[in-house]
């Protein structure tokens, strides 16, 4: 009975398909990587890539070419990542692998690397030879991004700004703050006005150019607004991808 238990407990915990992790599993597993990162300062990061134009595969070639092709990148990228990093299946065709002991700019380099590995390995199937490529999105631990729910959305947005630049390539969270240059790209600190409710409520606020709002208490701040930097005559619409009592990152819209 001991041993069905644990032969269900791994079922469960695992993607029957990929034999990557299930969703559940993997931020369970993550959660605990990061409570060990906080508690020892040390950097942990976040991956999140999905096979680009999935639904074409299924389409034209049937579900036992997708099935084929999900095999075959999971496969690719736990061949390409290190045994203590997790990897997990959270979507249909979405994964994610957390990195411990991984920066911003480390966790670039894996992302680039799981990217060339995927496109240089072809899946085979019934049909033949499928080339497949996918877009991966990055986000790196912070005072902020401290739970694998924020880690997950920091590089699921990240992922999709990927794909709006044309798939198959790898963007970081914090470039996406970068290319939206509110002033030059450096850590530089800015006044700005949080306006909402029609424009007729406003709340004063610091900007720095890596997407990051400080405030004097976040309670009341809707998850979308507009962002005004009077200074530099900028203005755009934000939306909260993580806070806490006094900081807010955003992502714009």
């Amino acid at each position: 009975m001991a041993m069905d238990r644990i032969d269900l407990m791994q079922s469960a915990a695992t993607d029957s398909l990929t034999e990557a992790m299930t969703r559940r599993a993997f931020e369970q597993e993550a959660d605990q990587l990061i409570s060990l990162a906080l508690r020892h300062q040390h950097d942990l990061s976040c991956i999140v890539f999905d096979i680009d134009h999935f639904k074409q595969v299924n389409d034209r070639h049937g579900h036992a070419a997708g099935d084929a092709v999900l095999k075959g990148v999971a496969s690719v990228c736990k061949a390409t990542i290190r045994a203590g990093d997790l990897f997990g299946r959270i979507g249909g065709e979405e994964f994610a692998v957390v990195l411990p002991h991984a920066d911003r700019e480390g966790a670039v380099a894996v992302a680039e690397k799981i990217r060339a590995a995927i496109a240089s390995q072809p899946v085979r199937s019934d049909h033949g030879v499928l080339h497949v490529t996918a877009s991966l999105g990055s986000s790196a631990r912070s005072i902020i991004s401290k739970d694998i729910e924020t880690l997950l959305a920091q590089a699921d947005a990240a992922m999709y700004q990927a794909k709006h630049d044309g798939r198959n390539r790898c963007v970081s969270w914090s470039s996406i703050h970068g290319d939206h240059a509110i002033g030059a790209r450096r850590r530089v600190l800015k006044a700005g006005s949080i306006l909402f409710n029609d424009r007729r409520s406003t709340i004063d606020c610091t900007v720095n150019s890596i997407g990051g709002i400080s405030v004097s208490n976040t309670t009341g701040i809707p998850s979308e607004f507009v962002l005004a930097i009077k200074g530099e005559g900028f203005e755009t619409n934000c939306r909260v991808i993580a806070q806490d009592r006094q900081h807010l990152e955003v992502a714009f819209k």
